[in-house]
């Protein structure tokens, strides 16, 4: 169950930059739909993370992470995500 939620969460990470985020006072984008600057890819994801057409794509391959590059402490993360369904992931 436990990587069932982790790989969902991939997921979720994976495609949240399809919303128009929150707009105002101390909202923060984090990505900006066009490359992971801001972001720490890992060697072995190169690839298998991936920006097209303004989001964020995971081929859910490598069993890899992305981490921002900034930290944050108490937090609230606004995110949309949709799951792939097993054609795109498999084909």
């Amino acid at each position: 169950m436990r990587a069932i939620v982790g790989a969902a969460m991939i997921v979720a990470v994976a495609v949240a930059a399809m919303a128009e985020p929150p707009k105002g006072e101390g909202w923060e984008p984090l990505f900006n739909g066009k490359d992971f600057a801001g972001w720490k890819l890992p060697e072995k994801a190169k690839g298998h993370w991936t920006v097209k057409d303004g989001v964020m794509d995971y081929d859910a391959k490598a069993g890899t992470t992305l981490w921002t590059e900034a930290s944050f402490g108490d937090f609230v993360l606004h995110i949309e995500w949709r799951m792939k369904t097993a054609k795109e992931l498999y084909g």
